[in-house]
């Protein structure tokens, strides 16, 4: 073979190439960048729009906050949804903590609303009134650490001995400090001056028909009053 024809059979074959490149690159003006004639810088106009968007995306993302401009992560929103399931279920056992469970036992026992009430009516109730056995009584004292009936009959006989102890007073006595019973005197209500006689005694009238005396702890009697306003004299004469 000439060399003409070798030359000619190189081109012929670099033209190929050329043509197979040009083919696989396809048009580059369909490139929906802003360089569109050279393969390379488009690939990088490319690259920094990726990373201007991750950290757009970054600042977007944020964990710690709630707010219309910010989203959560994967993985908090995953753990809000667990979160939110634990309340949900707020420690109901295993075989109790989901709606189609609550309802295949509604459906194993269709009495439950009776159950529930019945159990409902055993709880102490400050609204109504409420019978309850001898055993619940003594069951609810124990619950709670109050005092048994007995404690109480106890309580109460100790304290009617004590009553007995003290013995009964008569009318107008008192019960005092020392437990004995003492009648009240004036003094004891602040009425020291005052007499115990519910009538006037002789000696505080005074029988003077002219008022001479003027007396401040004396009471005129009716006699000595009378005369007293029969002799008095105005203008003159008399009444």
């Amino acid at each position: 073979m000439s060399i003409e024809s070798k030359i000619s059979l190189l081109v012929q074959k670099i033209t190929h190439a050329i043509n197979s490149v040009q083919s696989s690159v396809g048009n580059t003006s369909s490139l929906p960048t802003l360089d569109k004639a050279n393969l390379v810088a488009a690939l990088i106009e490319i690259k920094n729009e990726i990373d201007a968007l991750s950290t757009a995306q970054q600042n977007l993302i944020n964990d710690a906050i709630i707010a219309n401009n910010k989203a959560w992560s994967s993985y908090k929103i995953d753990q809000e949804i667990v979160n939110a399931i634990a309340d949900l279920i707020d420690g109901a056992p295993e075989w109790l903590n989901s709606l189609k469970e609550l309802a295949t036992a509604l459906q194993n026992d269709p009495d439950i609303i009776t159950s529930l009430s019945s159990m409902i009516d055993k709880r102490v109730a400050v609204d109504s009134v409420q019978s309850f056995s001898s055993v619940e009584k003594t069951q609810g004292r124990a619950n709670i650490d109050a005092a048994s009936q007995s404690d109480l009959n106890s309580v109460q006989s100790v304290l009617s001995g004590k009553q007995n102890d003290l013995g009964t007073g008569s009318v107008g006595t008192f019960l005092s400090y020392n437990r004995t019973w003492q009648y009240v005197t004036n003094a004891d209500v602040g009425l020291g001056n005052v007499t115990n006689d519910k009538q006037l005694k002789e000696s505080n009238l005074d029988t003077d028909v002219t008022l001479s005396a003027n007396s401040d702890t004396k009471i005129p009697s009716q006699r000595a009053i009378k005369y007293y306003i029969d002799n008095q004299t105005l203008d003159g004469g008399t009444f």
